[in-house]
């Protein structure tokens, strides 16, 4: 299930507002950016993917490390779509797809729906519809509902090993990173998946992290205005992702009358990840007829 990453890359810097963004561009294709991260979302995608589509896997802002603690009232769903803008504009791009994974699905259609003329598809997996505060108890009855004995276990013992005492003598990087090993089962469709090599060698702010999640999406609705994302969109979710489960998203899936959606059986948060070669099949075939 370990993508390695292609040696031809492109690397670069993209000056936003004053702040030099990394990017790294891989494959041929579809002209697609991927909001988030240049280093951890290459390692989650195919090479038959980087086939089909020009990735463009670029930085948040603040995303890495800084001495400088971000300025977090200017931080916004606005500045973050504005960002993605001046990325595409600094790049020389025309109409682009847009993809995000998780919160960042949820800042592509943000970005589709402020910018509908630059965008020619969305892509988004596990993105989340609501604020994290309004997924917590669907989430547990999810859990409660359909995790296996064998995954409450794993979680049981995960929790009695890196509790929150444990964690809380870590850098707050290292403990982010370990909270993730720590609540495996909740994200992956094998509850003992070793994910350690997706964050080998990734050093990022965890205070805009926890920003994304508490504040900049505080109050955010999907539901508000859908019909100004009118780029095609594929929606993928894994049917074991404890995180955003798909139950949330069948009462709000009809909101978009141009979005086509796909439940990967034996996924959990990252199905691009887990189900690489279906996911594949179905996001080619999805791009060829949209």
């Amino acid at each position: 299930m370990r993508h390695e990453l292609k040696a031809e890359q492109t690397l670069g810097l993209v000056s936003v507002d004053g702040a030099d963004l990394r990017y790294v561009v891989e494959g041929s294709g579809v002209v697609c950016l991927v909001l988030g991260s240049s280093i951890y979302y290459p390692r989650t995608f195919s090479q038959e993917l980087r086939r089909h589509f020009k990735f463009i896997f670029v930085d948040s802002r603040h995303f890495a490390p800084s001495t400088k603690s971000p300025d977090f009232d200017k931080i916004t769903i606005d500045s973050y779509s504005r960002d993605i803008e001046d990325v595409r504009q600094a790049l020389g791009l025309g109409k682009i797809a847009v993809l995000g994974h998780s919160i960042h699905g949820t800042l592509a259609l943000e970005y589709a729906r402020r910018y509908p003329n630059n965008v020619s598809h969305v892509i988004v997996i596990s993105a989340l519809p609501v604020e994290i505060n309004e997924l917590i108890v669907p989430s547990e009855i999810h859990w409660e509902s359909n995790a296996s004995q064998e995954r409450e276990r794993c979680l049981q013992d995960n929790w009695e090993r890196l509790g929150f005492d444990m964690l809380s003598k870590m850098p707050p990087d290292e403990a982010m990173i370990k909270s993730y090993e720590r609540d495996r089962p909740k994200y992956w469709y094998n509850p003992l998946y070793d994910d350690s090599w997706l964050w080998n060698g990734i050093k990022f702010n965890v205070e805009i992290s926890e920003h994304l999640w508490s504040r900049m999406f505080n109050g955010y609705d999907i539901s508000r205005e859908p019909g100004r994302v009118t780029a095609p969109i594929f929606f993928a979710l894994g049917r074991h992702d404890y995180i955003v489960p798909y139950t949330i998203w069948d009462q709000r899936k009809e909101i978009f009358p141009n979005l086509s959606y796909h439940l990967f059986d034996k996924s959990g948060h990252t199905p691009q990840l887990e189900e690489a070669q279906l996911f594949a099949q179905k996001l080619v075939e999805w791009i060829n007829s949209n």
